[in-house]
């Protein structure tokens, strides 16, 4: 194999077996040179090409604008004033200035104590003791109509608690709890008794509840249908007077 040594323009170079190698050589001296590069071309350099702006970009606030916060929107700062200035678009702002509020912060008075009066706390306890036979009244109206062989049917014991219920509102919610106690054939009764004054109220099943009251001093007598589900008459709100 033969290597040959070939001068050209930009230098000579080595071919080898039909394979050339480009770069630095051996010149007509055989000495090595380095190999050569491209220059730059002459001439001015062209501008750089600005960036396109954001599309969102608002024109900057204009200088010196300033915003002052109102003090009760900062509360966190206490008794500070926060001074704040728009330094470029709407949604930025910068802190510059903290100064002292020159109005002194109010403090809030300090709440007295609440004293009931011996009358209040006795009413207070009469609701809460009349609440507490109301719900065991509730409660035995429950026990006498269920099991195996109730003493009343679920339908008598609704009707007895409407009526009870209609009776408290028509008083006020100043009548007393009832004495109650069922009948051999499926009744229940309701009395109440103050003094000379006796009141009974009688429900039966597929009939009218029935009233009865009676004035022991007088021998007065006095009785009337009632319909549970409606309203009492003013004569039954009546004879409820002496039980409040």
């Amino acid at each position: 194999m033969t290597a040959t040594a070939t001068a050209t323009r930009d230098g000579p170079s080595s071919t080898s077996a039909g394979h050339s190698t480009f770069g630095g050589g051996l010149n007509l001296s055989g000495t090595h040179r380095a190999p050569r590069f491209a220059r730059p071309p002459k001439g001015p350099r062209p501008k750089p090409i600005p960036e396109p702006s954001l599309p969102s970009a608002q024109p900057a606030a204009p200088p010196g604008r300033v915003i002052h916060a109102k003090i009760e929107d900062r509360i966190p700062f206490k008794d500070s004033v926060v001074v704040i200035k728009a330094v470029a678009h709407g949604a930025t702002y910068a802190l510059i200035q903290v100064t002292d509020s020159a109005v002194p912060r109010k403090e809030p008075a300090p709440s007295k104590p609440r004293t009931l009066s011996p009358e209040r706390i006795a009413r207070k306890m009469a609701a809460l003791k009349a609440f507490t036979k109301h719900m065991q009244h509730r409660e035995y109206l429950n026990r006498v109509s269920a099991g195996e062989r109730p003493s009343i049917t679920l339908e008598t014991a609704a009707k007895a608690m409407k009526a009870w219920n209609a009776i408290w509102v028509a008083s006020g919610g100043l009548m007393p709890i009832p004495a109650a106690c069922t009948g051999p054939d499926g009744e229940m009764f309701y009395s109440w008794d103050r003094g000379r004054h006796h009141l009974e109220l009688e429900i039966i099943p597929g009939q009218s509840a029935e009233f009865f009251y009676r004035d022991r001093e007088t021998e007065q007598l006095w009785a009337e249908d009632y319909n549970i589900g409606e309203p009492l008459s003013a004569e039954a709100i009546q004879k409820l007077q002496p039980f409040r």
